[in-house]
């Protein structure tokens, strides 16, 4: 499903992120907004997800399906610092991938079972905690 997701107002938007949108098997948008702040807000595979950024601050959160972001905290699986993560000149495009491969991700790891995992999953490659002393760092 896409909802009217071109932001006329700023022309910097690329029309492919609509494309993009319709092309990702399993993804929804319900909410873009392109600045102050940043948000995307859908679902992927069945998850809810919520992206937002102001003032170079991010965070991605899983919410229960129907949950209104402004009034409830979902789970979050990510934060960091847009100057850090993004280039300073990023697309919306680019952002949102960002977004669906980490949700993706995310869920991914949640559900593997890391059989046969040392320092790293082989399955789903997350990084294993070990104990000092056991070969991790």
């Amino acid at each position: 499903m896409v909802p009217d997701l071109y932001d006329w107002s700023n022309p910097e938007q690329p029309p492919d992120m609509l494309t993009y949108v319709e092309e990702t098997p399993g993804l929804t948008l319900t909410e873009y907004t392109s600045y102050a702040p940043q948000v995307f807000d859908g679902t992927l595979d069945g998850v809810h997800f919520y992206f937002r950024e102001r003032f170079h601050e991010w965070q991605i959160e899983l919410l229960a399906p129907g949950v209104d972001p402004a009034v409830a905290d979902g789970e979050v699986i990510a934060t960091g610092n847009a100057v850090h993560t993004f280039r300073f000149k990023d697309s919306p495009l680019s952002r949102l991938r960002f977004v669906v491969d980490s949700v993706r991700e995310h869920v991914m790891r949640q559900s593997c079972s890391h059989d046969g995992a040392g320092r790293y999953c082989p399955m789903c490659g997350a990084r294993m905690h070990h104990e000092a002393g056991e070969g991790g760092d």
